[in-house]
């Protein structure tokens, strides 16, 4: 966003002009420019990188919840057997499906962990270039803290 020069006729005199605080909600916009930031990705090919690490997520989740529903449907089945042997088959199938389900947990907690952190440090460096790169009339106006 290029930076705005105050106008005379409203700050006469003073460095310092009143700073304007906002209220409410946070718009859906910044959501969307948090999601849409061009992340460490090439130039060029950040839409693609964005839309190929929010289709593996998106894989994640439902990957997720389809074992949960597995395992809630497992243990329907594993309810209804009266047989000792059956029994620890059941027992065993369950226990796999439990292992699958904690592993896609784990990887999906970190890849979607990984995803944010690369976008906040993309949001990061964006702004650090933004401040370093002010005039320097922005310093002189601008508090220390804002």
């Amino acid at each position: 966003m290029p930076l705005k020069v105050p106008r005379k006729e409203k700050t006469k005199g003073k460095l310092i002009t009143h700073e304007e605080h906002a209220k409410g909600d946070v718009p859906l916009s910044t959501y969307v420019q948090y999601l849409l930031r061009p992340s460490q990705a090439p130039p060029n090919t950040s839409m693609r990188y964005f839309t190929f690490r929010s289709s593996i997520l998106l894989l994640m989740f439902l990957g997720v919840e389809s074992l949960v529903s597995l395992q809630d449907y497992w243990v329907g089945l594993w309810g209804q057997q009266s047989g000792r042997a059956d029994l620890v088959w059941y027992g065993n199938v369950y226990f796999l499906v439990f292992v699958a389900l904690a592993l896609a947990v784990t990887v999906r907690s970190v890849m979607f962990s990984y995803f944010a952190v690369d976008a906040s440090c993309v949001a990061h460096d964006n702004a650090l270039k933004n401040v370093v790169r002010c005039p320097s009339w922005w310093f002189d106006v601008t508090p220390v803290g804002r």
